[in-house]
């Protein structure tokens, strides 16, 4: 997905290695790639409790990269003591599609998606025999 996201930006990628040890705490490993002096988005596929997109920051911070964090997930849960675990981050935007309800969190800047459209002219598509 990341790859996706570069190329349709022509922006570079960084891979964030994590082993996660419990269902709430990951350890980021190393950073493949470079974000020296680059504003970083971070994407997940969901964002639950938020330890693995906590961890991913503090390996790009700690790698140079500009305080201004982008993050997006697929799937926003936001559970558990997310809003306390973010919250000292320096994130200016949480993208997330509406493909679940997330809660409102007022501590932390979500942006929802909406997967409508896209969906709709899938289905068109489908409908019209433009695609299988």
């Amino acid at each position: 997905m990341a790859w996706h996201y570069a190329d349709l930006l022509q922006l570079p990628v960084a891979y964030v290695h994590k082993v996660r040890v419990s269902g709430d705490e990951v350890e980021a490993r190393h950073l493949t790639g470079t974000v020296q002096d680059l504003t970083p988005v971070i994407v997940d596929d969901m964002i639950s409790t938020g330890a693995t997109i906590a961890a991913a920051i503090e390996v790009v911070l700690e790698n140079g990269a500009t305080p201004r964090i982008w993050v997006a997930g697929s799937h926003g849960l936001f559970t558990g003591n997310v809003e306390k675990r973010l919250a000292p981050y320096p994130i200016e935007r949480i993208f997330v599609s509406d493909s679940l309800s997330s809660p409102v969190l007022e501590t932390l800047p979500i942006k929802t998606v909406s997967l409508g459209e896209s969906i709709a002219g899938r289905i068109e598509a489908i409908s019209t025999g433009q695609i299988d």
